[in-house]
């Protein structure tokens, strides 16, 4: 899961290992890493809009 921070297991292939290996090819291929990197913003922004949704849901205060 945090693979892109040198942690996590080196036998699993990830995103964050693919922004990794791509990271030297960025010069010369870019959209390498395009795919994987939209595939962690639109992760985080999912589990974002999911909480900002939970949390209007459930928090009585808000309302």
């Amino acid at each position: 899961m945090v693979s892109f921070l040198g942690f996590g297991d080196p036998e699993a292939i990830s995103w964050g290992q693919l922004l990794y290996f791509n990271y030297e090819q960025l010069k010369v291929s870019p959209w390498a890493s395009i795919i994987p990197s939209t595939a962690i913003f639109v992760t985080v922004l999912g589990f974002n809009l999911l909480a900002d949704g939970l949390s209007d849901a459930f928090n009585p205060r808000v309302k």
